[in-house]
């Protein structure tokens, strides 16, 4: 990822599809979350949302800020 991203620095685009958020979080300047298919928000690191994240995943979550970084962690137990 610090790869792809020093290369974003120096001007090449690049597209990455993640599901691990808190990644998105620290390495993308944009977002699109889809769910099942279809674009259900797009835009910067705002959309990243515990009301979002709950939306599209089904999870509840809460979004930290960590060294100027978003950090999707889940508010449910681990099964």
């Amino acid at each position: 990822m610090n790869v792809v991203k020093d290369q974003v620095n120096q001007g090449i685009s690049a597209i990455i599809a993640i599901h691990d958020l808190s990644l998105a979080g620290r390495y993308c300047d944009k977002i699109v979350m889809l769910d099942n298919g279809c674009v259900f928000d797009a835009g910067g690191l705002e959309i990243l949302t515990p009301k979002n994240i709950e939306t599209v995943y089904d999870v509840k979550v809460s979004v930290k800020n960590h060294y100027g970084r978003r950090l999707v962690v889940s508010e449910e137990p681990i099964a």
